[in-house]
């Protein structure tokens, strides 16, 4: 990574890549490949304001604020805020500390990297939630599409933690 951005403006990429760190705080915006073309943001993306479209994050994402994304993600997806697939998205691991991520019908997000998913938020699974080995939740999973990995629904040092409900016939 050669540089490192702070936006509080907007970063439109549609196409390309940006070799640099992104940093977005409240208010700003980095929208990607909304044209259909490709588009990498070659380093890691911390969000704190409005992240949409699809592309490539070589590095980490972390995203305190909202976003609608789909793509591939190089490293961890950290969601405390607001985030929601926009296709499909690949991830090395996913954690949900504290926010809302919503899996949404006909996509799948699938994490990589064995033992690779946490939940401690509300995870909404409509579509396909995929990953190697056991997902952790001490959070809430609100089940109405697959998810495609064992479940450590709570755990030792949090006892009672951990909610699923199953909210469709075809949920598995």
């Amino acid at each position: 990574v050669a540089s490192a951005v702070a936006n509080s403006g907007a970063i439109y990429l549609d196409g390309g890549t940006l070799d640099a760190d992104v940093n977005t705080a409240t208010g700003g915006r980095v929208r990607l490949a909304f044209n259909a073309n490709t588009a990498t943001i070659d380093g890691n993306l911390v969000n704190a304001g409005t992240l949409d479209g699809t592309g490539t994050i070589t590095g980490n994402l972390t995203s305190s604020g909202t976003a609608n994304f789909g793509g591939e993600v190089g490293g961890a997806l950290t969601n405390s805020g607001q985030f929601q697939t926009s296709g499909d998205l690949e991830a090395a691991s996913l954690a949900n500390t504290a926010g809302t991520l919503t899996v949404n019908t006909g996509h799948t997000l699938e994490a990589t990297t064995f033992d690779g998913i946490t939940n401690a938020g509300t995870l909404n699974v409509n579509g396909t939630l995929d990953g190697a080995g056991t997902a952790s939740n001490s959070g809430t999973i609100n089940l109405a599409g697959t998810l495609d990995a064992s479940l450590a629904n709570g755990s030792a040092a949090a006892p009672g933690t951990g909610t699923l409900n199953m909210t469709s016939d075809d949920a598995h």
